[in-house]
């Protein structure tokens, strides 16, 4: 499984190796469920609501879905990821080009994931003529790979020969979805479903053009557009739901009421139910893989309503240093 990441996935948990079992097994597992847990807490912390009784509604929502529990009892990474997710929105909003250098290198253990979110940030880096954190991300992560690959040479010709064994085994994505609705021929409906995706995306930008909204919905983007994504990478979708609920704080009642019920039920209710019918009712798989295309319509819909003059409390803050 390593090797259809970059090497430094396995310089990740390479320290880990130096402890016996069960000590070991148990660090890493203490490891997961730490970072699962902060990484939910940080994303809630940047974009969600300001009033205790909804943000706590949010972390339920979270913690009780599918991809927050099988991200811990699967063992996988993915809350060290939305660490590094909230880090690179930090960053962005900052201009704090060591944040976005720092950011980009924590994402390279699953580039995959991350293809579209890094296309846009680049976009909106360039347009904004900020050369500096271009230059400073570029050299990093060049680096970086350069002296990961170096010291692993076996590494790239094995996530060559892999990568499209590994599509294969992914049913949380885009293409599986596609490939339901037209199989053998799923490019089409895949491409009708990728451009809806980006009208979502540029609508929701359109509405708020602020970095908490161009990093959540790019992660959505991205999720919409990868070939392998498990049901623990929807964990990557919480900054978006954190949107939408912090959104939801601000509306009248019953749009309020309509934003939660749908939050919570896309968040909990899809990913339950396609482990428990998936099998006898295969389009539950399929609802559960649009996670991240019916979120981009939730933040498009709650952008319509914000207030532009809430800001986000971590963009907000002073500057130290």
């Amino acid at each position: 499984c390593v090797w259809i990441y970059t090497p430094l996935t396995a310089w990740l948990f390479a320290p880990f190796g130096l402890f016996s079992p069960p000590l070991g097994p148990f660090l890493v597992d203490t490891f997961v469920a730490a970072t699962a847990v902060l990484g939910v807490a940080a994303a809630a912390l940047w974009l969600g609501p300001r009033e205790p009784i909804a943000s706590s509604l949010l972390m339920t929502i979270v913690f009780a879905g599918h991809p927050f529990v099988v991200d811990i009892r699967a063992g996988h990474f993915v809350g060290r990821l939305l660490l590094a997710v909230v880090l690179l929105g930090v960053g962005l909003a900052r201009e704090r080009a060591g944040l976005v250098a720092l950011a980009a290198v924590l994402l390279l253990t699953k580039p995959h994931l991350f293809v579209g979110l890094a296309l846009i940030v680049a976009v909106r880096l360039v347009a904004g003529r900020r050369w500096r954190t271009v230059a400073i991300v570029t050299i990093t992560v060049t680096g970086i790979l350069l002296v990961a690959f170096a010291s692993a040479p076996d590494a790239l010709p094995s996530i060559i020969e892999r990568a499209g064994l590994k599509t294969g085994i992914a049913w949380a994505t885009t293409w599986s979805v596609a490939n339901g609705i037209a199989p053998g021929a799923a490019m089409l409906p895949f491409l009708a479903l990728l451009t809806f995706a980006v009208i979502a995306f540029l609508f929701a930008w359109r509405r708020a053009r602020d970095s908490r909204t161009l990093v959540a919905g790019g992660l959505c983007l991205s999720l919409v557009a990868s070939p392998y994504v498990q049901p623990y990478d929807l964990l990557l979708v919480v900054p978006a739901l954190a949107l939408v609920v912090a959104a939801a704080e601000r509306q009248g009642s019953a749009a309020r009421l309509a934003l939660l019920v749908c939050a919570t039920l896309l968040w909990t209710g899809t990913g339950w139910t396609a482990i428990l019918a998936g099998d006898a009712y295969p389009i539950a798989n399929d609802l559960y893989a649009l996670v991240p295309l019916v979120s981009l319509v939730l933040l498009g819909l709650a952008s319509m309503t914000a207030p532009a003059e809430v800001a986000d409390r971590l963009e907000a803050a002073p500057i130290t240093s």
